[in-house]
């Protein structure tokens, strides 16, 4: 009885198209929106997830990354007298408006990095070219997708608190949520900030490699003080990571707004999906009332119904994974991010299944309670 499904969707297969793509709508439509929520806060820590530092020392009760303030320098002793701290690293970060040709101002986010050869905490894209460019006093790199925000070429002059900055560079894949991220080396920062002297008393972030990064959580617990009044918190690079996206997620209008738009859309491909499955199966009654009135058991007719459902859920998914594929390529070249989780696309399988496996049962209650000699007037 089994092969009947198949049968009949071979033999009808226009019959089952609209499921077919009602299924596909929805999970692509839960599928995009985890994506797009996910890569938008990716966004936020993408200087975090892509660097090499397995332990960061924050401003305490930090709410998000970019939102850090400056911590004493001399907090790196505290990791320097780990024997598990393999190398530590500052990182400067300031708010800026910048200043492009033309004279508009734009709100930025300028991240100075450690340039030394064996530095670990600039993102590996960035080497070598990047980072030999930035050696240029001033230098800054920005992400190609703000590069007509900033009206900016190679060779392009902004002006960051009154200094200038010839832009040097353009990277992918590290935009800014709030603003611009300008990328530059940690001297150049520190000269835009006003604070140009070799050794400041004060940092935005000191970072640490550690020789085994496995042992990252008890380096956090052995650094972190315990008094109230403490000058600096300490993070695993997963937790920061986490703590940060959460806050845009949960903590601000616009993280709230893309979540609830998600529920939204799920919610509504769901109905679309359950109610086209569902009419499908009901059009084909008939035939299975004329295969009770033969004396086939209710269990079979059961197996026949959600043999098909599985068969429509799984050729949605296909259809699913071709459309996602191409969304991917076309938001990569468009520098939009979308994040694929391999978890994100094993909630879009159960999901889908349990859709199709529940319109199908649906259906099924009509031929429970139903009596063939009706079903066939």
């Amino acid at each position: 009885m089994l092969s009947l499904a198949r049968s009949s969707l071979r033999h009808e297969f226009h019959r089952y198209v609209p499921a077919i793509l009602a299924v596909a709508f929805a999970s692509l439509l839960l599928l995009i929106q985890m994506a797009l929520l996910l890569g938008l806060f990716g966004i936020v820590t993408s200087v975090i997830d892509r660097s090499a530092a397995q332990i960061w020392l924050t401003c305490p009760r930090l709410a998000s990354f970019d939102q850090g303030t400056d911590i004493p320098a001399r907090s790196a002793l505290a990791l320097k007298a780990l024997p598990a701290v393999a190398a530590t690293e500052e990182v400067e970060m300031l708010n800026a408006s910048v200043r492009i040709p033309g004279g508009a101002m734009i709100p930025t986010t300028v991240i100075g990095y450690d340039l030394r050869p064996h530095s670990f905490v600039m993102p590996a894209a960035f080497r070598p070219a990047l980072a030999e460019a930035l050696h240029l006093p001033g230098g800054v790199v920005v992400d190609m997708a703000d590069a007509d925000k900033l009206s900016a070429k190679i060779g392009t002059v902004l002006e960051i608190n009154g200094v200038r900055a010839p832009v040097v560079g353009f990277t992918r894949h590290f935009r800014g949520v709030g603003g611009v991220y300008l990328f530059t080396s940690i001297e150049s920062a520190r000269r835009f900030s006003g604070n140009g002297i070799e050794v400041p008393a004060m940092t935005t972030f000191v970072a640490a490699k550690l020789h085994d990064p496995a042992l990252a959580q008890q380096v956090r617990d052995a650094v972190q003080p315990s008094s109230p009044n403490r000058t600096f918190d300490a993070w695993t690079s997963q937790d920061l990571s986490r703590h940060s996206q959460l806050y845009w997620l949960f903590e601000t209008g616009m993280g709230v707004g893309v979540l609830f738009s998600a529920l939204i859309g799920v919610v509504v491909g769901v109905v679309i999906t359950s109610q086209t499955l569902r009419g499908i199966i009901l059009a084909s009654l008939k035939e299975y009332a004329t295969l009770r009135a033969m004396g086939v058991s209710v269990a079979s007719l059961r197996k026949i119904v959600l043999e098909l459902a599985a068969w429509i859920g799984g050729l949605g998914l296909v259809v699913t994974a071709v459309v996602a594929a191409a969304l991917a390529v076309i938001a990569d070249r468009s520098s939009v991010s979308l994040d694929f989780p391999w978890w994100t696309i094993a909630i879009t399988i159960v999901f889908t299944f349990a859709v199709a496996f529940a319109s199908g049962f649906i259906a099924l209650r009509v031929l429970y309670t139903a009596e063939p000699s009706e079903l066939l007037r």
